[in-house]
């Protein structure tokens, strides 16, 4: 398995080279889709961090200064209406809390995998940000109580060890791609084919697999796979699809479903859809889950605290 190569940080300079690429299209559920999702989720999340005191939590934040970053997102880019506003700004949300606590480990608290420097700061790597707040920032966060949190979290993540790969647009991005890919893994670990035929279990699957910047193709972890056999989350698959079979409720049940509500890997609450069907859930009274759906779900990966479709991070 390569080393983790980690995404860059985004600036979004990238021209817009043909009539359509500064079209964004939503689903039904308001979730960026098609060509131009990747760069538009992007551009959400630089903008949100222009604009947004890094100071700030998302309920210290006036609601005016979300409606005018989708606003000045509709200037920006061609869309129609408001169907992916919700979403959009939700994502944006994520993304901000998710850079406070990047920023915090990174040049606050100097973690393990920081390699800052004592007393550096973060403007020359986000050149955006407003250098007044930063004084304010650190005295904020560098209290016990916030390494406390950092702590909990930092452990928690360690549990995780089948992250998903999803990118910035989550499986809803990934869509397109999980037949392609499936069928690369099985030639390259002909193993998976005992997993194969049910469409959750090829959707995990692909989730989890990484791509090698050399060879070019995706791989599994050997949590998952090594020598030929299938270990951790994908034999749990593979043992379920066996038992679902037998018992004759194999295109009743989801299986996924099935083998991660024993909550087996991490302890943060997780998100994620794996069919079609949809979850409801009435104000006051607890989430109905239908199948295909794992609302709240220990042992999926990144944490989401939205839905499905967005990038799951460990917060």
């Amino acid at each position: 398995m390569s080393e983790k190569k980690k995404r860059g940080v985004s600036k979004c300079k990238r021209k817009l080279l043909h009539p359509d690429a500064s079209t964004v299209d939503f689903d039904e559920e308001g979730y960026a889709i098609g060509l131009n999702a990747t760069s538009f989720m992007s551009w959400i999340g630089v903008e949100f961090k222009r604009r947004i005191p890094y100071t700030k939590v998302a309920r210290e934040v006036d609601s005016t200064e979300f409606e005018d970053i989708w606003k000045y997102a509709k200037d920006i880019w061609k869309i129609p209406n408001d169907l992916g506003k919700a979403k959009t700004l939700s994502k944006g949300k994520d993304i901000m809390r998710h850079f406070r606590s990047t920023l915090r480990q990174k040049y606050v608290y100097k973690d393990e995998p920081s390699d800052k420097a004592k007393g550096e700061t973060p403007f020359k790597e986000y050149d955006y940000l407003d250098r007044k707040h930063w004084e304010s920032f650190v005295a904020s966060v560098d209290t016990e109580e916030w390494k406390e949190k950092s702590e909990k979290a930092r452990n928690s993540a360690k549990q995780n060890i089948d992250p998903a790969h999803v990118g910035r647009c989550g499986y809803i991005g990934l869509e397109p791609h999980v037949e392609s890919r499936w069928n690369q893994l099985v030639s390259s670990y002909p193993h998976l084919e005992a997993i194969g035929g049910h469409p959750g279990s090829r959707k995990y699957t692909v989730s989890r697999a990484r791509l090698n910047p050399v060879t070019k193709l995706y791989e599994l972890g050997e949590d998952l796979i090594s020598n030929g056999e299938l270990r951790g989350t994908l034999k749990l698959l593979y043992l379920k699809e066996k038992q679902l079979r037998d018992e004759g409720s194999y295109h009743t049940k989801d299986v996924v479903l099935e083998v991660l509500r024993k909550g087996r890997k991490h302890t943060g609450p997780t998100q994620c859809k794996f069919s079609e069907q949809k979850t409801k859930k009435k104000k006051g009274e607890a989430v109905e889950t239908k199948t295909g759906e794992i609302p709240g779900i220990r042992g999926m990966g990144h944490v989401s605290d939205s839905s499905y479709n967005e990038q799951l991070e460990i917060l």
